[in-house]
Order: C-alpha cells, then structure tokens, then sequence
C-alpha cells in the first residue's frame, strides 16, 4: 500500500522537476541536464528512495505527518500512528522499484539506518516508457499553464 503511494509522490516530484528543466530548456537551447542535476529524474528517484526508506527529517515528517493523514483520506480508515515501526525497509525497497518501475544494482550493501541509503550511482535502470511519460506530462503541463 505504501509503495504504490510513493509512485503518486514519486510522480509529482518529477513532474514540478521537468517542468523547471523544460522552462530552463526554452530559455537556454543549449541547455544540458546532467544525472547530477537537482532537477533531473535521477534525483528524484534518490530523494525520494531516500525518504521513504532512509533515517532524516524528511522521512520523520513523512511517517509522522503526512503518510497517516494521506492513508486516513485514501482509505478512509482510522489514523495510523508509527508506521515506520510496521514496514519491513527491505521489502517496502523491492516493492517501491517494482511499482515506481526504477530498479537499483543488485548488489547494493543498503543500511537502512543510513540518512541517505541511496546514491545516484545504485540506479541501474529507470523504465524508458515511465521516463517518456513523465516528460510528456510535464510538456502537457506547460502547454496547459501557457494557454491560462
């Protein structure tokens, strides 16, 4: 259940990236996004990895504060309190890859108490279709907001 809620998180975050990333771009046509970039998909696939499954602020106001209110409206059930206590890290980790179609290298020591378990480098493959989606998206967006 969490792991698909990362991929609504997951989404937003990438689309108000590209969108910048796209503004940039038709400014300046000489542009070049590096995985390195603060914007850039990758980024967003670490911050968000890391959020969900690291020890710093960002994920103690997520457990705490925004998870319980977002699962009590989506499922209209009661609010949760401690949810971190109740995940498994390692399994909420391969779920988060399968439903937000990012992979990782396979042979990643992880250590989940880490504030920031991932790097940029431990990416290996992030899905072509989802990449092509997300763009897409954000050019929508744009489009969308320019004709206001």
């Amino acid at each position: 259940m969490i792991a698909m809620q990362s991929k609504i998180f997951f989404e937003e975050l990438v689309l108000k990236s590209l969108e910048s990333l796209i503004k940039e771009k038709n400014i300046n046509t000489n542009y070049f996004i590096y995985s390195s970039h603060q914007y850039s998909i990758e980024n967003c696939i670490i911050d968000i990895f890391n959020t969900f499954l690291g020890q710093n602020e960002n994920s103690d106001e997520l457990y705490d504060m925004i998870l319980p209110s977002f699962l009590q409206k989506t499922f209209q059930i009661d609010k949760l309190s401690n949810i971190k206590s109740l995940i498994k890290l390692p399994n909420l980790f391969v779920c988060m890859q399968y439903h937000n179609r990012v992979y990782f290298n396979v042979n990643l020591n992880i250590n989940f108490f880490n504030s920031k378990p991932f790097v940029i480098n431990d990416i290996k493959v992030i899905s072509p279709y989802y990449v092509n989606k997300w763009y897409k998206k954000a050019y929508d967006s744009l489009k969308k907001n320019d004709a206001k």
